[in-house]
């Protein structure tokens, strides 16, 4: 019946510019998630060697808690965000899709982080033993650099969306060293509080580069109130 009516549910069509974009993502998407866990497995190796096993598996735990919530929340950012804003390459068309994207997911990513920092200890206590109930202290800042993510990851999606692949993995590999960078240089200062810290700041400066390079690049303006 559907053949009749003209519509083939199970029909396939090669697109050779759709498959170049997909590969390309792809490939991105798997160097940055390289780039960010090699970073991560260097700066927990400095957190071994000044604090020792016991303080890097309280961060282990506080870092799986947050990068559950936030693995689920930024994964649909990121489909969602890419599918949007692939549709067209017009700056305003693509600045209205961004603008909707933040009144809409900001907010969703804000309430679902907000509650995990209310129920932090309750949840810890769930998941974890005993010993793993000082890793609160780690999640504040955590949850900080999760909620700045969320909003960098938006602001990022015009550069895949319009093929600047490159473009957005420098940000991705600066943002990786800065946060290497901003931990191995405060560790000694501020103790243990620098590794969130230092992720906190990777990310502002990932939100602010994708910015400024859908600024420079595509003509795509974010200004403050998007935010």
């Amino acid at each position: 019946r559907c053949h009749q009516l003209g519509y083939r549910p199970l029909e396939f069509r090669w697109s050779k510019s759709t498959v170049v974009g997909l590969a390309s993502l792809g490939v991105a998407s798997l160097l940055s998630g390289f780039a960010f866990s090699l970073t991560d497995v260097l700066i927990r190796s400095q957190l071994i060697h000044y604090a020792g096993l016991a303080e890097t598996g309280l961060y282990q735990a506080a870092l799986l808690l947050s990068s559950q919530v936030t693995a689920i929340v930024l994964g649909s950012i990121g489909v969602f965000s890419l599918a949007s804003i692939s549709r067209s390459t017009e700056p305003m068309v693509i600045r209205r899709q961004l603008q909707s994207m933040y009144k809409v997911i900001l907010p969703i990513s804000a309430i679902s982080l907000g509650l995990l920092g209310l129920l932090e200890r309750p949840i810890l206590h769930l998941l974890f033993s005993s010993q793993f109930q000082l890793s609160s202290v780690f999640l504040p800042l955590l949850l900080v650099g999760n909620s700045v993510q969320a909003a960098s990851w938006i602001a990022g999606a015009p550069l895949l969306g319009c093929g600047k692949v490159r473009a957005w993995l420098t940000l991705q590999v600066m943002g990786a060293v800065i946060r290497y960078w901003i931990a191995v240089a405060f560790l000694p200062k501020i103790g243990t509080q620098a590794i969130p810290l230092s992720f906190v700041v990777g990310q502002i400066f990932d939100l602010t580069a994708s910015i400024v390079l859908c600024s420079l690049l595509l003509r795509i303006k974010t200004s403050g109130a998007d935010l």
